[in-house]
């Protein structure tokens, strides 16, 4: 499983916004001194701004992580089909397989709108840093904040879903040792952004804005992965009622 296109599609997805987010952080003392024509007092008021607004990371991480549960919750419901009352227990193991089936598309349809927003919010982090208007930061500061609580927490639930619960340490492990040797490209773009670009970061932060974008692909193929997956209940349901391989002659599963 670690090898389809649906983890490897989450590995891109999260390599970049980590890139991203981590080339905030260490090009932060820089752009906002250039921002602040080098004026230390507005760069520490800003500084401290920045600083206090990641501790709000504590109550936004939790948050995220209960709303993507509650969505997760709101598409099982939506998903879920109660059995006939007249059902055997001949098929209750095929049912309970059927379900697990459904509850998986469930759980990955309902990361889809978070996993857009996530790369919206990276997207328009980038830009908002490129235009040079210091009351603005504000606001790129929550993005920053919304944005890492996010991230981290969609990869793990993402993982959680898409491979076997016995995988899911040595995935979740490639995840993000893949994700930290690529964010190494910190230290050339922070170099090219302190040699040839003289401390600008406009040209860096619009090679991640677009690269951002190209992640739009995860989303698209998790779209398109549930769409061809998705079980039809009458039609699943029969055939494990129908099944010859599914019941024994004396109606027991095997």
């Amino acid at each position: 499983m670690v090898k389809s296109p649906l983890f490897l599609l989450n590995v891109f997805w999260l390599t970049v916004l980590h890139l991203r987010i981590n080339m905030f952080i260490s090009t932060f003392n820089p752009w906002i001194s250039r921002l602040a024509n080098d004026d230390q007092d507005v760069v520490s008021h800003y500084t401290s701004v920045y600083a206090i607004m990641q501790f709000f990371g504590i109550v936004v991480s939790p948050t995220a992580g209960w709303l993507i549960d509650k969505r997760i919750l709101n598409f099982a419901k939506s998903y879920e089909k109660t059995k006939s009352a007249e059902a055997t227990s001949a098929i209750v193991l095929p049912w309970n397989q059927y379900m697990q089936k459904v509850m998986k598309i469930a759980n990955l349809e309902a990361s889809l709108l978070y996993i857009v927003i996530c790369t919206l919010v990276a997207v328009t982090l980038s830009i908002t840093s490129m235009i040079p208007v210091l009351e603005l930061q504000y606001f790129t500061f929550i993005l920053l904040v919304a944005c890492r609580s996010l991230t981290y927490s969609l990869n793990a639930t993402f993982v959680a879903n898409v491979v076997p619960s016995t995988l899911f340490g040595k995935a979740y492990t490639i995840t993000l040792s893949v994700a930290f040797i690529v964010g190494l490209l910190q230290y050339p773009l922070f170099l090219l952004t302190e040699g040839p670009f003289d401390g600008d970061t406009l040209y860096v932060n619009l090679f991640l804005a677009v690269t951002l974008l190209f992640t739009l692909c995860h989303p698209v193929y998790v779209r398109r992965y549930c769409s061809h997956k998705q079980p039809d209940d009458q039609k699943d349901g029969q055939k494990y009622e129908d099944d010859p391989a599914i019941k024994t002659e004396e109606g027991t599963v095997r």
